[in-house]
């Protein structure tokens, strides 16, 4: 069964983004090939900019994260004990994570 994913609201990611860039909808709109009201259906949420995300980033400087998916359970006691680090911040987490699997790459599994 697939898992269920959500988009996470970037409205106020991109108006805020806009606001450092001092632009106004028209001008990243034009930017970015777009229309006005596309950029203003995504900064209110009502829209994702699936085709304009890697344009986005560029224009505006930002990082647009990608659909949300639960995290999955850790794959052995190693990821276990890395996500377990007290304080450590959800996008650390998930970079460890990635840097760990990148690294059984190609290995076999002890356990």
């Amino acid at each position: 069964m697939a898992r269920m994913t959500s988009r996470p609201r970037i409205g106020a990611l991109i108006r805020d983004a806009m606001e450092r860039k001092r632009m106004d909808q028209a001008e990243l709109a034009a930017a970015l090939g777009v229309s006005r009201s596309a950029v203003n259906s995504w900064i209110n949420d009502r829209a994702w900019p699936m085709n304009s995300i890697a344009a986005l980033e560029d224009v505006l400087g930002i990082k647009i994260p990608r659909e949300a998916e639960s995290p999955e359970p850790p794959v052995d006691e190693t990821e276990r004990q890395l996500l377990s680090i007290p304080d450590l911040p959800p996008e650390l987490q998930e970079e460890f994570r990635r840097m760990y699997r990148e690294s059984l790459q190609g290995r076999p599994r002890a356990g």
